[in-house]
């Protein structure tokens, strides 16, 4: 089975939107070859045997473009969001240094390496959105403002990082429960900078 090349997938996004794509994170070069793993995982499923895996396979060829199509819909509103939110941390007054300081390390971890395949497209782009709407309304107000809801955030969140996370089976790698938590404090911050995105995610 032909699996679509990354100048194909790519095509399905605007040139800058590919240019973006290739500068944007901590590893970069990693999101073409990502965003290729992620439309293919989409595509295919979660195969358990070698007769679902053939059959994902052959309803795979039929879906690669319209999966990849969905997929970069996605990750075109993201990346817009992406370079709107770099903007406005960059042009933003000394007065509100504590919340943009925060405000970066969240725009961080939404770009960890990795980020493409983290979770699902759709609520990622909540998330970004969330981080948009946080760092707008904090320009049109009084830095003591978004302090107050980061403060509220920072005691919500405690629980989650200072309690030690375990699994069940008492296998699971460290990661997948950091995962969890990033989903948690990411939940969180919804709540606390822009809860009517909360519903979407």
């Amino acid at each position: 089975m032909a699996i679509p090349s990354r100048s194909g997938t790519a095509a399905l996004l605007a040139n800058d939107e590919q240019q973006f794509l290739q500068t944007v994170g901590r590893e970069p070069r990693r999101n073409r070859d990502d965003l290729v793993t992620l439309i293919v995982a989409t595509a295919i499923g979660t195969p358990r045997s070698a007769s679902e895996w053939q059959k994902a396979v052959s309803s795979a060829r039929r879906e690669w473009f319209p999966v990849a199509e969905r997929v970069c819909a996605d990750l075109s509103k993201i990346l817009l969001l992406a370079a709107e939110i770099g903007e406005l941390l960059g042009k933003t007054p000394d007065t509100f240094a504590e919340s943009i300081a925060d405000a970066s390390d969240h725009f961080d971890v939404l770009l960890m390496p990795g980020w493409l395949l983290r979770g699902r497209l759709p609520k990622r782009l909540v998330d970004f959105r969330g981080l948009q709407m946080r760092l707008t309304r904090m320009l049109g107000s009084a830095p003591a403002k978004d302090l107050a809801k980061l403060e509220r955030h920072r005691a919500a969140a405690a629980a989650i990082w200072n309690t030690e996370a375990t699994c069940e089976c008492g296998e699971c790698f460290p990661s997948a429960t950091r995962d969890e938590q990033l989903e948690q404090d990411f939940d969180l911050r919804l709540q606390a900078f822009a809860p009517e995105l909360r519903a979407r995610a």
